[in-house]
């Protein structure tokens, strides 16, 4: 009887190598990330599904507690996106009804910011640029963006923009 060896040097170096990248691959996907790398995740849509809502957390837990405005909103349009009318009201402050750009937030947030603070979302990102013209007083702009959103926030599935969407308009008319 001849003993036949299952494990060939070859074979030992493509397992070692397989389980290196499969390893490697694990850490890249579950590593702990900054607030910075989950914002470009979620803007460069390369999470769906659970693993988006996931990220969306990961946003609210930092930006909830940062003493950075343009984090803490971010927190919050994370907490419209999950449809968290409470973590929302939380992260903001405002009761129903009221907007949750401050004068000050209007020097703050340029048109880059709005598209990172809205995680390059569309419907986010109108909603907040309605909000930065309500408060300049650009009540027409500010309508069109709301009544946008409005149209937005049903073919999305966002609830919660469409509540906030439809306060906005209430507010303006």
């Amino acid at each position: 009887m001849s003993r036949e060896r299952l494990l060939t040097v070859p074979l030992s170096l493509a397992l070692l190598a397989a389980a290196v990248l499969l390893g490697l691959a694990g850490y890249e996907r579950y590593r702990p990330r900054s607030f910075a790398e989950v914002v470009q995740a979620l803007r460069d849509g390369d999470c769906e599904g659970y693993e988006r809502r996931a990220m969306l957390l990961l946003v609210e837990e930092h930006g909830a507690s940062s003493p950075n405005r343009v984090e803490r909103l971010a927190a919050a349009m994370a907490a419209i996106a999950r449809a968290d009318d409470g973590a929302y009201r939380r992260y903001t402050g405002v009761a129903a009804g009221q907007s949750p750009i401050e004068a000050a937030d209007v020097a703050l947030l340029d048109v880059a910011s709005c598209d990172t603070v809205a995680f390059g979302d569309d419907v986010l990102r109108r909603l907040l640029e309605g909000w930065l013209a309500e408060a300049r007083g650009e009540r027409d702009a500010a309508r069109v963006r709301f009544e946008q959103v409005a149209q937005s926030a049903q073919l999305f599935r966002m609830p919660l923009a469409a509540t906030l969407c439809t306060e906005s308009l209430a507010r303006l008319r």
